[in-house]
């Protein structure tokens, strides 16, 4: 059953929509963008064809949708259109497409050259270029979060038998460079662990992300997911942005049979509920459906991020 806080944001976000189809970033936007129009149509406001006819012929999705013109394919937002059809509409022909896309995508340090830089001549940055994974634009080097949404992509896509067995390996990569990449009190920065010697501070979105892609895996019983854990309770106590709070609790969902009390999510509810008192004076389209997910997924246990082996 929805709460009427639930329905709220679901009415404001269908306000939203454009003649044209999707979502803008921004509430008085006129733009449609990919990433507001999956999240919202992972929270059932939109149809899975404003996503589909905005696919690239590589099988990618821009950021950006090309009514302005053409546009750079981005690692995230493919795997966030990717994910939005899976769960709405999985018989889409245009999945298989974005999913080998994202299986050929990877960041600029797979190049052997690319290993030879970062290994030999930048050495500013403290991680392993073997272990690589997405990158947020094509041509670029990997991220945090884009990688944990491509796992989470290809996973989902996986369960429904989308792509080939050669999946694993890449799955493997982009695990191992996510815990390559992990602060070392635990958590995720944006990209790197440390940067001119000195330990970077985690950030809640990245950490959530990364937490939701590594559910399920054997890395659950890692004592950097514990850490991360921490981390994530730790910083979401007093945190005031709403979209930081809906991430962290669709992770802190997803991994609710594995660790933390229950006491814990109810907290955060009430948290998000607080900032989410006036929803419409909220401009961003994403935290407006990401906080509709997240609440949902508390109270009628719907999660569209959660991924079982």
């Amino acid at each position: 059953m929805q709460s009427p806080l639930h329905s709220r944001l679901r009415r404001i976000l269908l306000e939203r929509s454009l003649n044209t189809g999707g979502w803008s970033y921004l509430a008085d936007g006129q733009q449609s963008a990919t990433e507001p129009t999956a999240l919202a149509t992972l929270a059932h406001c939109g149809r899975p064809e404003d996503l589909a006819r905005t696919q690239n012929v590589d099988g990618s999705w821009p950021s950006v949708h090309p009514e302005a013109g053409a546009e750079l394919p981005g690692g995230w937002s493919t795997s966030l259109a990717a994910i939005a059809l899976l769960r709405t509409s999985p018989a889409d022909p245009r999945i298989p497409r974005a999913l080998q896309w994202l299986c050929n995508s990877r960041g600029i340090e797979s190049h052997w050259l690319w290993r030879w830089k970062f290994k030999v001549a930048d050495t500013q940055v403290a991680f392993n270029p073997d272990k690589y994974g997405w990158s947020w634009a094509a041509g670029t080097a990997s991220w945090v979060i884009p990688t944990a949404f491509a796992l989470l992509a290809l996973r989902i896509g996986a369960q429904h038998g989308l792509v080939n067995s050669g999946v694993e390996e890449r799955l493997r990569i982009g695990r191992e460079m996510l815990m390559d990449r992990a602060c070392p009190q635990g958590g995720w920065n944006a990209g790197n662990s440390r940067v001119f010697g000195v330990a970077l501070e985690p950030h809640i979105d990245a950490t959530a992300i990364a937490m939701l892609a590594l559910q399920g895996t054997a890395a659950q019983n890692d004592g950097l997911v514990s850490r991360s854990f921490d981390q994530l309770l730790v910083r979401t106590r007093q945190c005031r942005g709403a979209s930081s709070l809906a991430w962290s609790l669709l992770a802190l969902h997803a991994w609710r049979q594995h660790s933390r009390p229950a006491g814990e999510i109810t907290e955060r509810v009430a948290q998000l509920e607080r900032l989410l008192d006036s929803s419409e004076r909220i401009v961003d389209n994403s935290t407006l459906a990401v906080s509709a997910l997240a609440l949902d997924a508390v109270t009628s246990d719907r999660n569209p991020f959660e991924v079982r082996r």
